[in-house]
């Protein structure tokens, strides 16, 4: 017999769990049992890091902070529902 398929989501800029509308869809088709889980997936980009044309940061430290923090935060929040990134 074929296991359900696993659902992914591609995570780009909304990284709570609490609100994201693709992931509670994604949640939801795992408990109907059309997917077999869900797979979250972010990439953090290089590009938006790095430095302009004119040698300023794309990202001050404060954005970059809040971006590591806010990874971290939807790892813990995902593990808290048997998921994981």
């Amino acid at each position: 017999k074929a296991q359900a398929p696993v659902v992914c989501c591609w995570l780009r800029n909304d990284l709570r769990l609490h609100d994201n509308p693709v992931l509670a869809k994604a949640m939801d088709l795992v408990a109907q049992r059309q997917f077999r889980a869900v797979l979250p997936v972010y990439f953090l980009d290089p590009r938006g890091l790095g430095v302009t044309a004119w040698g300023s940061p794309k990202t001050g430290a404060f954005r970059a902070q809040f971006l590591v923090e806010s990874v971290l935060d939807l790892k813990r929040n995902l593990r808290g529902v048997r998921s994981d990134l």
